[in-house]
């Protein structure tokens, strides 16, 4: 509005000057303003685009009408998420759904792929896992499933989503604390080949997470002990396998008897293996 002149002013000893400025910011009705500066205006995206234009009125009430300047303002995307546990997903405890399919635009439209792209940062224990960098969610980019590798004791773990117009580039970003609880699980195997390396059954290993007390004990078909260990790592994961043999040295290819005696951190005991819908 400062560039505004009176072209000629002066001439035959004739001066004017600009009296009022009315700006016409394209919404149906003028804006006036009677000392030289700025306007500020917000202009929203679903009533784009703006035909936006200034006349001017000296103290002679001459007129004049600049030209019209098109204002087109791009949608901006709204992203959220909600989290659910389903905790009975194949893969076992510790899988959440992360939905972002709620996520909207400025213009109240849904924001979905391939339109828009999808990044999601979560927080796993100590770690930061980037999706889809790091790894991809169990089924969509804008809706999917995530399993937590790290023990998670009743704690808040940030969760982020960055939602991005693939054609403009706006992008806005949303980061909620999700409540992880720990999860209990349990999951023995039922043969080992101890001299095959490379299989990852050359001891027996239970795998599982969030215990307290865990004691695995190893018998022969006549109930002698030949093995026990009660090792867990930090995560209440156990660490130590039977690799085959006893203190009398490598056992003969046969069939050997496990028990286990477990305990959750939360107090809760494990109750068994269910095969073929029995406890064992």
């Amino acid at each position: 509005i400062h560039n505004s002149t009176v072209p000629d002013d002066g001439t035959g000893g004739i001066f004017s000057e600009i009296t009022r400025w009315e700006w016409d910011l394209g919404y149906g009705s003028s804006t006036q303003i009677y000392y030289p500066g700025n306007i500020d205006t917000c202009y929203m995206s679903y009533d784009s685009p703006y035909d936006v234009s200034l006349k001017v009125i000296t103290d002679s009430n001459c007129t004049d009408i600049s030209e019209i300047t098109t204002i087109k303002v791009l949608p901006t995307p709204i992203p959220d998420f909600v989290t659910n546990l389903n905790g009975s997903l194949p893969g076992g405890n510790g899988v959440y759904l992360f939905d972002g399919t709620i996520s909207t635009t400025t213009n109240g439209d849904s924001a979905l792929p391939p339109a828009y792209s999808y990044e999601w940062t979560i927080e796993d224990g100590n770690y930061f896992i980037n999706v889809p960098d790091d790894v991809q969610l169990d089924g969509r980019e804008d809706k999917g499933y995530y399993s937590y590798n790290s023990l998670i004791n009743d704690a808040w773990l940030q969760a982020c989503l960055k939602l991005e117009n693939v054609d403009n580039g706006c992008w806005d970003s949303i980061c909620k604390d999700v409540r992880i609880d720990h999860f209990n699980n349990l999951i023995v195997p039922n043969f080992m080949y101890p001299t095959d390396q490379s299989s990852g059954a050359s001891e027996f290993l239970p795998k599982g997470k969030s215990l307290g007390i865990y004691r695995l004990q190893i018998f022969d078909k006549f109930g002698n002990l030949l093995w026990e260990t009660s090792d867990l790592d930090e995560n209440g994961s156990p660490t130590t396998g039977w690799d085959g043999t006893s203190l009398d040295g490598e056992v003969p290819q046969g069939t050997y008897v496990w028990r286990i005696k477990a305990t959750y951190i939360d107090g809760e005991p494990w109750k068994g293996m269910l095969i073929d819908g029995k406890r064992v």
